[in-house]
């Protein structure tokens, strides 16, 4: 924990400072906290805190200022140590191995929803994707046309027709309504979507909210089924699990 330096109006000690120490000695998640004083001239600060930094070789330094920010501070550190970490980006999920008993067998029933305003490059490769899931009996999609001009649905439909009349017979093409007051396109499109899953598939008990131009592994959907269900090394259910899509960048 780095404070400030000179004390407040000629008083014994900053009150930043009673702040940390406060906190020194605290084991937050597996990471303790050391925040030590360092007696220095204010010229002197920089290298003084650099030996600091060498000789604890920190994880993490947190910048404190006036006594006002403690409960700012002490908010970070509650999000960085003590919520789950969600921060961590090195997260996978288990990967589905074909080759070995599956770790559930009670599948879910999934319908994909896709919205999609002028996707007419890209919307071939999503949709061929989602309909050659490896996933027990298929996934339906349903696609929201979202006032397209430039031959989504026509594309979609066209992608869909590549890989067999059964797989076709899964896609259904929605032509978005227009947008009522207060809402936002994409999100219009996708509860028209969600509605449209719900009354052509009653029985479906989970929705795969997914964007037109991502295209999907194979495995994906067994993956996130199986730590939905259960089936992860936690053992938990979940009631929303998600993937973070590989950007590609062309150009």
């Amino acid at each position: 924990l780095v404070t400030g330096f000179e004390p407040f109006d000629g008083d014994a000690l900053n009150p930043s400072w009673l702040i940390a120490r406060s906190l020194h000695g605290l084991d937050l998640g597996g990471v303790r906290v050391q925040a030590e004083q360092l007696p220095c001239a204010f010229d002197q600060a920089g290298p003084a805190l650099q030996a600091a930094l060498r000789r604890h070789r920190p994880r993490l330094v947190l910048a404190l200022g006036q006594a006002a920010t403690a409960l700012s501070l002490l908010a970070w550190l509650y999000l960085l140590f003590l919520h789950g970490r969600f921060w961590k980006a090195d997260q996978r999920l288990p990967p589905w191995r074909a080759d070995r008993p599956p770790p559930i067998t009670d599948w879910p029933r999934v319908v994909a929803v896709v919205p999609a305003r002028n996707e007419a490059d890209v919307i071939g490769a999503a949709v061929g994707a989602l309909l050659a899931l490896d996933y027990p009996g298929g996934v339906p999609v349903v696609l929201v046309d979202d006032g397209s001009t430039d031959g989504t649905a026509d594309a979609a439909r066209a992608a869909a027709a590549t890989l067999g009349a059964q797989a076709a017979a899964r896609l259904v093409v929605l032509t978005g309504a227009a947008r009522p007051p207060g809402w936002a396109g994409k999100v219009w499109a996708m509860a028209q979507g969600i509605a449209e899953a719900e009354r052509l598939h009653p029985a479906a008990t989970h929705l795969l909210l997914t964007d037109a131009d991502i295209a999907h592994d194979p495995a994906n959907l067994r993956e996130l089924a199986v730590k939905a269900m259960g089936g992860g090394p936690d053992g938990r259910r979940h009631v929303l699990v998600s993937l973070m899509v590989m950007l590609k960048a062309d150009g």
